[in-house]
């Protein structure tokens, strides 16, 4: 196996039977997976063999999802970025099937990433507060609410020093604004 097709085939079936091992610690099987199929990846040429590149970007993506070990946060970015690659390849090699399959698991990545950025957001417990409160036409607790999510916005404006490093840490936060424009007037 010394060309790098023969390589980039033995570590990509090593992931693969890695990843649907029952034997032994499923947390474990599916980080050695991940790294075999990192190794399909560097062996994969993007200009040479783009359908095998694609598929190697596809398979690290995937595993990055099924990833029991690490940070959720970190693992649904890898999976993004893997998953985009082989997505945009392979609508250049008008794959559609392939595509399909990417485009729904990159779909799977960006809700996991949503869902955990809310979920580390110290924002949230003051938002969800402020929306019940709405529901209940609790328009005191509502403001209260929101008051402390923006209060908590202006804290980590003072600590982000990019606008790049603004919107990574909490997006648009004009919702929250809005919101409590609302309850003032009402």
């Amino acid at each position: 196996l010394g060309d790098r097709h023969g390589l980039l085939l033995a570590y990509d079936s090593l992931g693969f039977l890695h990843s649907r091992r029952q034997g032994g610690d499923r947390a474990d099987n599916l980080e050695t997976a991940l790294r075999y199929f990192e190794a399909a990846a560097m062996q994969a040429d993007r200009l040479i063999d783009p359908m095998n590149w694609a598929a190697m970007q596809f398979n690290v993506g995937d595993a990055y999802l099924e990833l029991q070990t690490g940070e959720v946060l970190e693992n649904a970015e890898n999976a993004i970025l893997h998953l985009g690659r082989a997505a945009e390849m392979y609508d250049r090699l008008m794959e559609k099937d392939r595509l399909r399959d990417a485009m729904g698991r990159l779909n799977f990545a960006l809700e996991r990433r949503s869902i955990e950025r809310i979920r580390l957001d110290p924002r949230s417990p003051d938002l969800q507060r402020g929306l019940n409160a709405l529901a209940d036409r609790d328009w005191e607790e509502a403001l209260g609410a929101y008051r402390a999510a923006i209060a908590k916005t202006d804290e980590m404006l003072a600590t982000a020093y990019s606008a790049e490093a603004r919107r990574e840490a909490f997006g648009d936060f004009g919702v929250a604004y809005s919101a409590a424009a609302y309850v003032c007037f009402r």
